[in-house]
Protein backbone atom coordinates (compact mmCIF):
# COMPACT_ATOMS: atom_id res chain seq x y z
CA UNK A 1 0.00 0.00 0.00
CA UNK A 2 2.69 2.31 0.72
CA UNK A 3 4.52 1.64 -2.78
CA UNK A 4 1.10 2.29 -4.35
CA UNK A 5 0.49 5.69 -2.07
CA UNK A 6 3.91 6.79 -3.34
CA UNK A 7 3.44 5.84 -7.11
CA UNK A 8 0.07 8.04 -7.08
CA UNK A 9 1.80 11.06 -5.46
CA UNK A 10 4.32 10.72 -7.71
CA UNK A 11 1.83 10.58 -10.70
CA UNK A 12 0.17 13.99 -9.57
CA UNK A 13 1.94 16.76 -10.66
CA UNK A 14 1.79 15.14 -14.09
CA UNK A 15 -1.41 15.15 -14.26
CA UNK A 16 -1.68 18.60 -12.78
CA UNK A 17 0.27 19.56 -15.59
CA UNK A 18 -1.93 18.03 -17.75
CA UNK A 19 -5.18 19.76 -16.70
CA UNK A 20 -3.12 23.02 -16.41
CA UNK A 21 -2.84 23.35 -20.34
CA UNK A 22 -6.23 22.03 -20.60
CA UNK A 23 -7.88 24.66 -18.72
CA UNK A 24 -5.78 27.95 -19.32
CA UNK A 25 -4.65 26.61 -22.90
CA UNK A 26 -5.70 29.14 -25.73
CA UNK A 27 -5.72 27.85 -29.55
CA UNK A 28 -3.98 31.69 -30.52
CA UNK A 29 -0.79 31.83 -32.69
CA UNK A 30 1.79 34.08 -30.73
CA UNK A 31 5.29 35.85 -31.77
CA UNK A 32 7.10 33.02 -33.22
CA UNK A 33 4.20 30.58 -34.27
CA UNK A 34 3.80 33.22 -36.94
CA UNK A 35 7.09 32.29 -38.44
CA UNK A 36 6.00 28.37 -37.93
CA UNK A 37 2.70 29.40 -39.87
CA UNK A 38 4.35 30.51 -42.54
CA UNK A 39 5.90 26.48 -42.71
CA UNK A 40 2.76 25.10 -42.74
CA UNK A 41 1.38 27.20 -45.29
CA UNK A 42 3.76 26.17 -47.53
CA UNK A 43 3.94 22.21 -46.22
CA UNK A 44 0.08 22.56 -46.58
CA UNK A 45 0.20 23.68 -50.41
CA UNK A 46 3.07 21.50 -51.14
CA UNK A 47 5.75 24.41 -51.31
CA UNK A 48 7.50 23.53 -48.45
CA UNK A 49 11.39 22.69 -48.53
CA UNK A 50 13.33 20.77 -46.47
CA UNK A 51 16.39 23.21 -46.35
CA UNK A 52 13.75 24.85 -44.40
CA UNK A 53 13.80 22.64 -41.50
CA UNK A 54 17.61 23.71 -40.90
CA UNK A 55 17.36 27.23 -41.16
CA UNK A 56 18.42 29.37 -37.75
CA UNK A 57 16.05 31.11 -35.81
CA UNK A 58 18.64 33.63 -34.29
CA UNK A 59 21.01 31.57 -32.56
CA UNK A 60 19.22 29.06 -32.65
CA UNK A 61 18.70 25.94 -34.75
CA UNK A 62 15.21 24.39 -33.88
CA UNK A 63 15.11 21.58 -36.96
CA UNK A 64 13.42 18.75 -34.87
CA UNK A 65 10.44 21.11 -33.04
CA UNK A 66 9.87 23.26 -36.17
CA UNK A 67 9.33 18.87 -37.93
CA UNK A 68 6.78 18.17 -35.14
CA UNK A 69 5.68 21.82 -35.21
CA UNK A 70 4.68 21.43 -38.84
CA UNK A 71 3.60 18.22 -38.40
CA UNK A 72 1.23 18.73 -35.70
CA UNK A 73 -0.24 21.78 -37.35
CA UNK A 74 -0.96 19.61 -40.66
CA UNK A 75 -2.94 16.86 -38.59
CA UNK A 76 -5.06 19.33 -36.41
CA UNK A 77 -5.32 22.29 -38.60
CA UNK A 78 -2.97 24.48 -36.06
CA UNK A 79 -4.44 23.72 -33.02
CA UNK A 80 -1.66 25.33 -30.78
CA UNK A 81 -2.87 23.48 -27.76
CA UNK A 82 -1.55 19.87 -29.11
CA UNK A 83 1.98 21.93 -29.07
CA UNK A 84 1.31 22.60 -25.78
CA UNK A 85 0.47 18.48 -24.75
CA UNK A 86 3.76 17.29 -26.47
CA UNK A 87 5.13 20.20 -23.63
CA UNK A 88 3.80 18.67 -20.81
CA UNK A 89 4.36 15.62 -22.20
CA UNK A 90 8.23 16.08 -22.54
CA UNK A 91 8.70 17.63 -18.99
CA UNK A 92 7.09 14.16 -17.86
CA UNK A 93 9.79 12.11 -19.99
CA UNK A 94 12.24 13.88 -18.44
CA UNK A 95 10.94 13.29 -15.26
CA UNK A 96 10.70 9.16 -16.12
CA UNK A 97 14.26 9.59 -17.11
CA UNK A 98 14.89 11.54 -13.88
CA UNK A 99 12.84 8.30 -11.71
CA UNK A 100 15.08 5.59 -13.26
CA UNK A 101 18.30 7.40 -12.70
CA UNK A 102 16.85 7.60 -9.06
CA UNK A 103 15.25 4.20 -8.87
CA UNK A 104 18.53 2.53 -10.07
CA UNK A 105 20.81 4.11 -6.96
CA UNK A 106 17.74 4.55 -4.32
CA UNK A 107 15.33 0.98 -4.03
CA UNK A 108 12.32 1.32 -1.98
CA UNK A 109 13.08 5.12 -1.57
CA UNK A 110 9.98 6.25 -3.75
CA UNK A 111 8.42 8.41 -1.35
CA UNK A 112 12.28 10.27 -1.40
CA UNK A 113 11.75 11.12 -5.18
CA UNK A 114 8.58 13.14 -4.77
CA UNK A 115 9.77 16.39 -4.50
CA UNK A 116 11.41 15.41 -7.64
CA UNK A 117 9.02 14.79 -9.57
CA UNK A 118 6.96 17.98 -8.39
CA UNK A 119 10.06 20.33 -9.33
CA UNK A 120 10.53 18.80 -13.00
CA UNK A 121 6.76 19.59 -13.41
CA UNK A 122 6.27 22.76 -11.67
CA UNK A 123 3.91 25.28 -13.20
CA UNK A 124 6.74 27.71 -12.15
CA UNK A 125 7.33 26.71 -16.15
CA UNK A 126 3.85 28.08 -16.89
CA UNK A 127 5.46 30.51 -19.80
CA UNK A 128 6.62 27.62 -21.47
CA UNK A 129 3.60 25.07 -21.08
CA UNK A 130 1.18 27.49 -22.78
CA UNK A 131 3.46 28.76 -25.41
CA UNK A 132 4.10 25.96 -28.15
CA UNK A 133 6.94 27.09 -29.91
CA UNK A 134 8.83 26.16 -26.54
CA UNK A 135 8.74 22.77 -27.50
CA UNK A 136 12.43 24.12 -28.80
CA UNK A 137 13.65 24.78 -25.23
CA UNK A 138 11.82 21.74 -23.85
CA UNK A 139 13.63 19.31 -26.10
CA UNK A 140 16.73 20.69 -25.64
CA UNK A 141 16.33 19.47 -21.66
CA UNK A 142 14.62 16.26 -22.67
CA UNK A 143 17.23 15.20 -25.07
CA UNK A 144 20.20 16.13 -23.29
CA UNK A 145 19.24 14.55 -19.88
CA UNK A 146 18.18 11.68 -22.09
CA UNK A 147 22.01 11.40 -23.78
CA UNK A 148 23.65 11.56 -20.22
CA UNK A 149 21.58 8.99 -19.52
CA UNK A 150 22.43 6.89 -21.79
CA UNK A 151 26.31 7.70 -21.83
CA UNK A 152 25.95 6.40 -17.98
CA UNK A 153 24.09 2.87 -19.22
CA UNK A 154 27.67 2.54 -21.22
CA UNK A 155 29.12 1.87 -17.72
CA UNK A 156 26.45 0.15 -15.91
CA UNK A 157 26.38 -2.54 -18.70
CA UNK A 158 23.13 -2.08 -19.26
CA UNK A 159 22.05 -3.99 -22.19
CA UNK A 160 24.41 -2.98 -25.25
CA UNK A 161 26.89 -0.45 -24.52
CA UNK A 162 27.45 0.23 -28.06
CA UNK A 163 23.77 0.34 -28.61
CA UNK A 164 23.30 2.60 -25.47
CA UNK A 165 26.19 4.60 -27.04
CA UNK A 166 24.49 5.16 -30.22
CA UNK A 167 21.50 6.00 -28.74
CA UNK A 168 23.07 8.80 -27.19
CA UNK A 169 24.57 10.21 -29.98
CA UNK A 170 21.07 10.72 -31.44
CA UNK A 171 19.62 12.17 -27.87
CA UNK A 172 22.44 14.30 -28.61
CA UNK A 173 21.64 15.65 -32.26
CA UNK A 174 18.25 15.97 -31.42
CA UNK A 175 19.03 18.11 -28.77
CA UNK A 176 21.68 20.08 -30.41
CA UNK A 177 19.21 20.83 -33.29
CA UNK A 178 16.48 22.00 -30.88
CA UNK A 179 17.96 24.76 -29.35
CA UNK A 180 21.24 26.39 -28.63
CA UNK A 181 21.56 24.95 -25.04
CA UNK A 182 21.48 21.60 -26.83
CA UNK A 183 25.01 22.49 -28.07
CA UNK A 184 25.91 21.72 -24.46
CA UNK A 185 25.13 17.51 -24.45
CA UNK A 186 28.66 17.30 -26.16
CA UNK A 187 31.27 18.51 -23.81
CA UNK A 188 29.14 17.96 -21.07
CA UNK A 189 28.74 14.56 -22.33
CA UNK A 190 32.44 14.16 -23.21
CA UNK A 191 33.27 14.87 -19.04
CA UNK A 192 30.43 12.81 -18.15
CA UNK A 193 32.49 9.56 -20.30
CA UNK A 194 36.06 10.92 -18.71
CA UNK A 195 33.76 11.01 -15.22
CA UNK A 196 32.92 7.26 -15.50
CA UNK A 197 36.09 6.18 -17.24
CA UNK A 198 34.36 5.18 -20.37
CA UNK A 199 36.08 3.31 -23.18
CA UNK A 200 38.46 5.43 -24.76
CA UNK A 201 36.89 4.85 -28.49
CA UNK A 202 33.13 6.15 -26.55
CA UNK A 203 35.64 9.40 -25.72
CA UNK A 204 36.90 9.72 -28.96
CA UNK A 205 33.77 9.07 -30.56
CA UNK A 206 32.59 10.93 -28.52
CA UNK A 207 34.64 14.05 -28.83
CA UNK A 208 34.99 13.85 -32.89
CA UNK A 209 30.93 13.47 -33.51
CA UNK A 210 30.55 17.05 -30.61
CA UNK A 211 33.45 19.12 -32.34
CA UNK A 212 32.22 18.18 -36.03
CA UNK A 213 28.51 18.99 -34.99
CA UNK A 214 29.79 22.62 -33.32
CA UNK A 215 31.72 23.50 -36.06
CA UNK A 216 28.61 22.88 -38.38
CA UNK A 217 26.69 24.60 -36.50
CA UNK A 218 28.45 28.06 -35.88
CA UNK A 219 30.28 28.07 -39.47
CA UNK A 220 27.36 27.18 -41.82
CA UNK A 221 24.10 27.15 -39.95
CA UNK A 222 23.80 30.04 -37.88
CA UNK A 223 26.99 32.16 -39.51
CA UNK A 224 26.17 35.56 -38.52
CA UNK A 225 23.52 35.38 -36.19
CA UNK A 226 22.73 38.66 -34.00
CA UNK A 227 22.68 39.08 -30.54
CA UNK A 228 25.04 40.12 -27.74
CA UNK A 229 28.57 38.35 -27.20
CA UNK A 230 29.09 35.84 -24.26
CA UNK A 231 32.13 38.18 -23.46
CA UNK A 232 30.33 41.27 -23.01
CA UNK A 233 28.98 40.00 -19.49
CA UNK A 234 32.93 39.63 -18.08
CA UNK A 235 32.77 43.74 -17.97
CA UNK A 236 29.76 43.51 -15.48
CA UNK A 237 30.61 40.79 -13.45
CA UNK A 238 28.76 41.76 -10.36
CA UNK A 239 25.67 42.56 -12.49
CA UNK A 240 26.10 39.34 -14.87
CA UNK A 241 26.49 37.28 -10.97
CA UNK A 242 23.42 39.13 -9.59
CA UNK A 243 21.29 38.03 -13.14
CA UNK A 244 22.76 34.67 -13.15
CA UNK A 245 21.78 33.98 -9.09
CA UNK A 246 18.11 35.49 -10.08
CA UNK A 247 17.76 33.21 -12.70
CA UNK A 248 18.90 30.43 -10.11
CA UNK A 249 16.47 31.11 -8.01
CA UNK A 250 13.90 31.67 -10.82
CA UNK A 251 13.44 28.01 -10.61
CA UNK A 252 10.84 28.92 -7.59
CA UNK A 253 10.47 32.21 -7.18
CA UNK A 254 8.54 35.19 -10.03
CA UNK A 255 9.34 37.81 -7.53
CA UNK A 256 13.46 39.64 -7.68
CA UNK A 257 14.11 39.78 -4.16
CA UNK A 258 12.77 36.14 -3.20
CA UNK A 259 14.27 34.76 -6.16
CA UNK A 260 17.74 36.07 -5.53
CA UNK A 261 17.79 34.90 -1.71
CA UNK A 262 16.51 31.14 -3.21
CA UNK A 263 19.23 31.54 -6.22
CA UNK A 264 22.12 32.04 -3.35
CA UNK A 265 20.41 29.33 -1.22
CA UNK A 266 20.57 26.77 -4.43
CA UNK A 267 23.88 27.92 -5.41
CA UNK A 268 25.07 26.93 -1.95
CA UNK A 269 23.54 23.67 -2.31
CA UNK A 270 25.04 22.70 -4.57
CA UNK A 271 27.80 23.41 -3.75
CA UNK A 272 27.37 21.39 -0.82
CA UNK A 273 26.19 18.49 -2.86
CA UNK A 274 29.73 18.80 -5.73
CA UNK A 275 32.11 18.74 -2.41
CA UNK A 276 30.42 15.25 -0.62
CA UNK A 277 30.69 13.76 -4.09
CA UNK A 278 34.52 14.73 -3.77
CA UNK A 279 34.52 13.70 -0.48
CA UNK A 280 33.18 10.17 -1.69
CA UNK A 281 35.43 10.10 -4.45
CA UNK A 282 31.84 9.19 -6.45
CA UNK A 283 31.94 11.25 -9.12
CA UNK A 284 31.72 8.11 -11.37
CA UNK A 285 28.90 6.80 -9.78
CA UNK A 286 27.39 10.18 -9.50
CA UNK A 287 28.25 11.35 -12.95
CA UNK A 288 24.76 11.55 -14.44
CA UNK A 289 23.57 13.97 -12.04
CA UNK A 290 26.90 16.10 -12.00
CA UNK A 291 25.95 16.18 -15.41
CA UNK A 292 22.72 17.39 -14.93
CA UNK A 293 23.72 19.94 -12.73
CA UNK A 294 26.66 21.29 -15.58
CA UNK A 295 23.78 21.53 -18.04
CA UNK A 296 21.75 23.48 -15.78
CA UNK A 297 24.48 25.84 -14.86
CA UNK A 298 26.04 26.17 -18.14
CA UNK A 299 22.57 26.68 -20.03
CA UNK A 300 21.89 29.58 -17.29
CA UNK A 301 24.94 31.49 -18.42
CA UNK A 302 24.37 31.49 -21.63
CA UNK A 303 21.07 32.79 -20.78
CA UNK A 304 22.95 35.51 -18.75
CA UNK A 305 25.55 36.24 -21.32
CA UNK A 306 22.72 36.38 -23.82
CA UNK A 307 20.02 38.69 -21.93
CA UNK A 308 22.01 40.70 -20.38
CA UNK A 309 21.24 43.94 -21.66
CA UNK A 310 17.24 43.01 -20.92
CA UNK A 311 17.79 43.78 -17.42
CA UNK A 312 17.01 41.77 -14.55
CA UNK A 313 13.36 41.07 -15.27
CA UNK A 314 14.70 38.92 -17.82
CA UNK A 315 16.22 36.80 -15.09
CA UNK A 316 12.34 36.08 -13.84
CA UNK A 317 10.84 34.97 -16.96
CA UNK A 318 9.43 31.09 -16.33
CA UNK A 319 10.32 30.12 -19.55
CA UNK A 320 14.22 30.02 -17.80
CA UNK A 321 12.99 27.81 -15.13
CA UNK A 322 13.05 25.27 -17.40
CA UNK A 323 16.72 25.54 -17.11
CA UNK A 324 17.45 26.35 -13.66
CA UNK A 325 14.81 23.32 -12.04
CA UNK A 326 17.51 20.52 -13.06
CA UNK A 327 20.22 22.17 -10.98
CA UNK A 328 17.80 22.10 -7.90
CA UNK A 329 17.32 18.38 -8.56
CA UNK A 330 20.57 17.18 -9.23
CA UNK A 331 21.85 19.00 -5.81
CA UNK A 332 18.79 17.29 -4.00
CA UNK A 333 19.40 14.03 -5.32
CA UNK A 334 23.34 14.19 -4.61
CA UNK A 335 22.73 15.16 -1.36
CA UNK A 336 20.30 12.45 -0.42
CA UNK A 337 22.39 9.88 -2.10
CA UNK A 338 25.39 11.61 0.55
CA UNK A 339 22.62 11.07 3.59
CA UNK A 340 21.79 7.58 2.34
CA UNK A 341 25.39 6.53 2.40
CA UNK A 342 25.62 7.97 6.28
CA UNK A 343 29.42 8.80 6.06
CA UNK A 344 28.86 12.68 7.09
CA UNK A 345 26.88 14.25 9.53
CA UNK A 346 26.78 17.45 8.06
CA UNK A 347 25.33 15.87 4.52
CA UNK A 348 21.89 15.37 6.51
CA UNK A 349 21.86 18.91 7.65
CA UNK A 350 22.58 20.32 4.20
CA UNK A 351 19.71 17.39 2.59
CA UNK A 352 17.16 18.71 5.47
CA UNK A 353 17.37 22.29 4.57
CA UNK A 354 17.02 20.98 0.70
CA UNK A 355 14.33 18.56 1.36
CA UNK A 356 12.19 22.08 3.45
CA UNK A 357 13.21 24.64 1.08
CA UNK A 358 11.83 22.77 -1.73
CA UNK A 359 8.68 21.84 -0.15
CA UNK A 360 8.13 25.56 1.31
CA UNK A 361 8.52 26.89 -2.16
CA UNK A 362 5.91 24.56 -4.30
CA UNK A 363 2.97 26.49 -3.08
CA UNK A 364 4.72 29.52 -4.64
CA UNK A 365 5.43 28.15 -8.04
CA UNK A 366 1.96 26.80 -7.98
CA UNK A 367 -0.02 29.98 -7.14
CA UNK A 368 2.73 31.89 -9.78
CA UNK A 369 1.88 29.71 -12.14
CA UNK A 370 -1.79 29.33 -12.36
CA UNK A 371 -1.56 33.64 -11.73
CA UNK A 372 0.18 33.72 -15.04
CA UNK A 373 -1.72 31.10 -16.58
CA UNK A 374 -4.99 33.56 -16.18
CA UNK A 375 -2.85 36.11 -17.53
CA UNK A 376 -1.92 34.46 -20.29
CA UNK A 377 -5.75 32.67 -20.77
CA UNK A 378 -6.59 36.22 -21.28
CA UNK A 379 -4.19 38.20 -23.60
CA UNK A 380 -4.51 34.88 -25.70
CA UNK A 381 -8.09 35.02 -25.83
CA UNK A 382 -8.20 38.36 -26.81
CA UNK A 383 -5.76 37.78 -29.56
CA UNK A 384 -7.33 35.11 -30.89
CA UNK A 385 -10.79 36.99 -31.45
CA UNK A 386 -9.08 39.58 -32.90
CA UNK A 387 -7.55 37.03 -35.26
CA UNK A 388 -10.38 35.62 -36.31
CA UNK A 389 -12.12 38.77 -37.28
CA UNK A 390 -8.92 40.42 -37.99
CA UNK A 391 -10.53 42.22 -41.29
CA UNK A 392 -12.39 44.78 -39.01
CA UNK A 393 -8.78 45.25 -36.79
CA UNK A 394 -6.33 47.57 -37.66
CA UNK A 395 -2.55 46.24 -38.61
CA UNK A 396 -1.13 47.81 -35.04
CA UNK A 397 -3.88 46.09 -33.19
CA UNK A 398 -3.47 42.75 -35.02
CA UNK A 399 0.21 42.95 -34.05
CA UNK A 400 -0.01 44.07 -31.07
CA UNK A 401 -1.79 41.08 -29.61
CA UNK A 402 0.08 38.71 -31.42
CA UNK A 403 3.59 39.34 -30.79
CA UNK A 404 4.48 39.89 -34.48
CA UNK A 405 4.84 41.80 -37.43
CA UNK A 406 3.42 41.10 -41.15
CA UNK A 407 0.68 38.84 -39.89
CA UNK A 408 -2.28 39.68 -42.18
CA UNK A 409 -1.08 38.12 -44.95
CA UNK A 410 -0.48 34.84 -43.05
CA UNK A 411 -4.05 35.29 -41.22
CA UNK A 412 -5.78 35.59 -44.80
CA UNK A 413 -3.09 32.31 -45.73
CA UNK A 414 -4.55 30.37 -42.87
CA UNK A 415 -8.25 31.76 -43.31
CA UNK A 416 -8.10 29.68 -46.81
CA UNK A 417 -6.64 26.35 -45.27
CA UNK A 418 -9.37 26.65 -42.61
CA UNK A 419 -6.51 26.67 -39.94
CA UNK A 420 -6.00 27.62 -35.95
CA UNK A 421 -9.32 30.19 -35.08
CA UNK A 422 -10.62 29.37 -38.69
CA UNK A 423 -10.61 25.69 -38.38
CA UNK A 424 -14.72 24.54 -38.57
CA UNK A 425 -16.16 24.21 -35.13
CA UNK A 426 -12.81 26.23 -33.43
CA UNK A 427 -13.00 26.54 -29.90
CA UNK A 428 -10.51 28.82 -29.02
CA UNK A 429 -10.79 27.69 -25.45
Amino acid sequence: MARAGAWILLSVPAVLAFLFVRVFGVNSLFADQWMIAGNIERAATGSFMLSELWSSHHEHVIAFPRLVMITLGLLTNYDVRFEMLVIVASLAAAMVVYSLAFRREFTGSLWCFAPVAFLAMSLRQHGNMLWGFQITLVFALLFCVLAFFLLDATRRGEGSERRAFLLALIAGFVATFSSAPGLLAWPIGLVHLLLIRASRRFVIAWGGVGAAIWAVYFGVLVEGAGGNSPFESLARPLVSAEFFVTLLGGSMFAERNLAFGAGVVIAALVAASLVFVLLRGSFGEDAFWVSVILFSLFSLAFVAAGRLDSGIEQALLSRYATFSIPAVIGAYVLLAKAVFAGRFLVAGAAFGVALVFVLASLPFSYLNGIRGGESIRESRGEAAEILSNYEEHSTGEIEAAHGWEGIEGRAAALERLGYSVFAEGSDAR
